[in-house]
């Protein structure tokens, strides 16, 4: 029985040790990663000859599925504050930087991000890697997808 609670104690000690560790890990660099997505056109909805209509046949809108490599680069980490933009880059092609984005920490692992389109959840899984979730919801379509981010040396 004492075995089992030094065990279940040394497992509560490494966890509150770990998740520590990550809060208050610092973040700035870059980080790299490939982003797999999935993007639907929506047509404004309203009248006039170009707003969608789902009774029409033939109208609903099609997935489209993607991958880049992304990279972030988060340039300021002040206490639970992030400032950085991101970065695609299409097979064959030279990185397009993107927008800036500004994230607040939500929990000690969690962050939530915005850019003028969307927003991100971030979670750090450790000082070396994140996981990021983007979602978009813009006046010509949706999108959603994700990444695992390692950080670049």
């Amino acid at each position: 029985m004492r075995k089992h609670l030094l065990v279940v104690a040394s497992f509560f000690l490494f966890l509150t040790i770990s998740t520590s560790s990550r809060a208050e890990t610092d973040l700035t660099g870059t980080w790299v990663g490939q982003f797999k997505g999935v993007h639907i056109n929506v047509p404004l909805a309203g009248r006039g000859p170009f707003s969608y209509r789902p009774q029409e046949a033939g109208r609903d809108p099609k997935p489209q599925f993607m991958e880049h490599e992304l990279t972030v680069s988060i340039e300021i980490h002040e206490d639970n504050l992030l400032y950085g933009h991101w970065a695609i880059k299409e097979a064959g092609e030279s990185p397009r930087r993107g927008d800036y984005f500004v994230c607040a920490m939500t929990n000690p692992n969690s962050w939530r991000c915005v850019d003028p389109v969307g927003t991100t959840n971030v979670e750090v899984l450790s000082a070396t890697e994140m996981k990021i979730c983007y979602f978009d919801s813009g006046s010509f379509g949706q999108g959603a997808g994700c990444a695992n981010l390692k950080k670049a040396e």
